[in-house]
């Protein structure tokens, strides 16, 4: 219950941003609301330079009991909270006054005035999300104390209902503006060629078979992950690839609800499988670039992904124009990770254009230039078991000049060689038998 709580304060959090009243307010200011719990009328006033000799009333009229007002105002500004009836203005610039003094934060803030009937004065509380939503559950706790089953979830979920549908329309909102606000930032980033990669957060090395690798992070959060890393795969390794897969290219596709595969204009591109190392084993030339990209994506993540049942390499050419607009590769809403799902891709850099074809997460605000020998990974599974939010989505900008020519491999955690990727849609879903549903 608790984890669950945690969960929706986060969001509910996030989505008061999106929330907030539709108010023209000065430049840099945030907002400051005043409830009135203190049993009488109260006046509000702006200390200027935080001093009481300057005070500026801020409300038209006192502010009733158990009514609330808004203001704009600036980080570090202060006001004080007297009530109505209080020592005349020569007074209270004397310094004689008993009332609570309010410095307004950075972010948006509510405030509670209540009155303490031991010191006989004012005194302000900032209103603590989580303290709410703890109390929420406490009445309901006792509410429906006695229940159990389906009966206890029925009235707890009664008790929740406001703060529920109030969290439901604010994560609503607020996946709806970060969806137009990146797509916004993604063209203005594909179509400036002087932007360069992301700057890394941190660089850590990583030693395979008694090569050292440079691992970039890019991002590092508790269910995205994005790290580069240069020259991971070699010139032979592109060169077989480019072998295979160049005679077998046909049009791209993207998975459809049933799990099947299908031509979208979201996607234009060309892409051809290779699987052989499924087939070879050891024998074939790409198995070991499988085996690094799975070592070095559990070194990094802490995942215990193995080979068995994993989806083949797939060589992805992309001429003038081409390009795949934003898009998840596997679940990104914060669910539970579905067994069989992907949690994780390498993206390998082959040949690059003359220009364009960036790899942009413009959720994220990172950008990836193309370039020869490289990996972007990515990972979007927590170590609780649930899918990345949204950060990972990403797109492939489109080429302006020359080739891209990339392949991909898509991690999966929960496949065998009972079980194969084969089976399951991205997100880890029963792929849809139309011979046996028949």
């Amino acid at each position: 219950m608790f984890a669950f709580g945690h969960l929706l304060l986060l969001f509910l959090s996030l989505g008061a941003v999106v929330l907030a009243r539709k108010r023209t307010n000065p430049s840099q200011s945030t907002a400051l609301k005043i409830v009135n719990h203190a049993g009488k009328p109260i006046e509000v006033f702006w200390m200027e330079d935080g001093s009481t000799s300057r005070l500026f009333r801020q409300l038209e009229s006192p502010l009733r009991n158990s009514t609330d007002a808004d203001l704009w105002s600036y980080n570090g500004h202060q006001f004080l909270i007297r009530f109505r009836d209080h020592s005349d203005d020569a007074a209270l610039a004397a310094g004689h006054s008993h009332g609570a003094v309010l410095t307004k934060g950075k972010a948006d803030e509510t405030y509670f005035v209540k009155f303490n009937e031991s010191s006989q004065s004012l005194y302000v509380e900032l209103e603590d999300k989580f303290a709410g939503w703890k109390s929420s559950l406490h009445h309901a706790r006792g509410h429906c104390r006695g229940l159990h089953g389906d009966a206890l979830a029925d009235c707890v979920t009664k008790a929740m209902h406001t703060e529920v549908n109030t969290l439901t329309s604010s994560i609503e909102t607020l996946t709806k503006s970060m969806g137009k606000v990146s797509h916004r930032l993604r063209n203005y980033t594909c179509d400036d060629d002087s932007l360069p990669t992301s700057t890394p957060l941190s660089t850590h090395a990583y030693h395979w078979n008694g090569r050292a690798y440079t691992v970039q992070t890019l991002l590092n959060m508790s269910h995205a992950q994005i790290w580069l890393v240069d020259g991971f795969i070699t010139e032979q390794e592109c060169a077989e690839l480019e072998k295979v897969g160049r005679p077998r290219l046909y049009r791209a596709t993207v998975a459809a609800e049933d799990g099947s595969s299908v031509v979208s204009e979201n996607r234009k591109a060309q892409q051809a499988a290779y699987d052989l190392h499924q087939q070879r084993g050891v024998k074939d030339p790409l198995w070991d670039l499988q085996q690094r990209l799975l070592a070095i994506t559990n070194s990094h993540t802490g995942y215990g992904l193995t080979h068995e049942g994993q989806e083949g390499f797939t060589i992805i050419q992309y001429n003038p124009d081409d390009q795949y607009t934003p898009h998840c590769d596997g679940s990104c809403d914060h669910t539970p990770h579905t067994p069989h799902g992907r949690i994780a891709t390498a993206v390998m850099y082959c040949k690059v254009p003359e220009r364009g074809g960036a790899t942009t997460f413009t959720r994220a605000n990172l950008l990836v230039r193309p370039k020869l020998g490289a990996v972007t990974f990515f990972t979007y599974r927590g170590a609780d078991g649930r899918m990345d939010p949204g950060y990972t989505e990403h797109s492939g900008c489109p080429v302006k000049a020359g080739e891209k020519l990339i392949t991909t491999f898509w991690m999966r955690d929960g496949v065998s060689q009972a079980e194969p990727w084969s089976r399951y849609d991205p997100i880890g879903l029963p792929i849809l038998d139309a011979a046996h549903d028949a």
